[in-house]
């Protein structure tokens, strides 16, 4: 970790090949914790950025594993997850706390039973942190969106209220592309849970006719297709599928007119990755 830049790529790439061919769980479990460790300072305090990204991609490809059976899984990952989170009330470099939150997306992504409550507890305290940037706050969001997912779904009903106050951010400031790019992520999860319950249908009432208002259009101004990157747009493609294709019920000609306008922009925008992914959708 503490060598040239070149190495330390070489290395994650050796830790993700030997975690590939990896499918005894104690073995994953401590090879994680040992980069956790590291992390954390075990072998001298990782004072450069890069660094500390270097050894979190390497934990990165440790979740690469070969392990299976939803017990096993739900205990390896469960226990990585759990590690894993002092580490964000630790981090003060914006780009290393968004760089660890999408690390964490990859092991929460493959807790198959349920969402331990230590992170359901961390998602609602950290977002509040003063390190918790706009930049951090799109990043749980999307994490949460890989956390809570088919079994996991309805957990998400925990971390509602907090989805909402993006929403509430982006009412008040409209005109902030990083805002709306919360806003976006948080509406992705929220269009999911929207659909686990009567209770929740009945929570997120005002959401939609937010989101919905074709006079507003508060997450597809021109200003935020222009500006925002290319992982933000990814996320609205998302909420625009999930729109168009779970809410049909909520639609008409005139409330599906923007929504389809923003997939011929998607479709037309400078990103190969993200034209291709939105032409998988049409």
């Amino acid at each position: 970790h503490r060598c040239t830049a070149g190495r330390r790529q070489d290395s994650v790439k050796a830790v993700t090949s030997l975690a590939k061919q990896c499918s005894d769980p104690s073995a994953v479990e401590q090879l994680a914790k040992h980069l956790l460790a590291v992390l954390n300072g075990s072998e001298g305090k990782l004072t450069v950025a890069e660094q500390r990204v270097s050894v979190l991609d390497g934990l990165g490809g440790v979740c690469q594993h070969t392990v299976s059976g939803s017990v096993s899984l739900q205990s390896l990952h469960s226990s990585v997850v759990t590690l894993f989170l002092p580490v964000f009330t630790q981090e003060v470099n914006e780009t290393v706390l968004v760089h660890a939150v999408g690390v964490l997306s990859l092991w929460t992504a493959r807790l198959p039973t349920s969402v331990p409550d230590k992170l359901l507890d961390a998602f609602k305290k950290n977002i509040a942190l003063k390190t918790c940037t706009s930049a951090v706050r799109a990043a749980y969001y999307c994490c949460m969106n890989a956390t809570f997912q088919g079994n996991t779904l309805v957990q998400g009903m925990a971390v509602l209220p907090i989805l909402l106050q993006a929403i509430d951010r982006a009412i008040a400031q409209p005109h902030q592309t990083s805002v709306i790019s919360e806003a976006v992520a948080a509406s992705c999860l929220i269009a999911q849970l929207s659909l686990t319950q009567v209770e929740a249908e009945s929570k997120v009432a005002s959401f939609w006719s937010t989101v919905l208002d074709t006079n507003k259009q508060l997450l597809m101004s021109e200003k935020f297709l222009s500006q925002a990157s290319p992982e933000a747009l990814g996320q609205l493609l998302i909420l625009t599928e999930r729109i168009i294709v779970d809410q049909s019920q909520r639609l008409n000609a005139d409330i599906v007119r923007p929504w389809h306008r923003v997939l011929i922009r998607l479709l037309t925008h400078s990103s190969w990755c993200l034209r291709r992914r939105a032409h998988a959708l049409v």
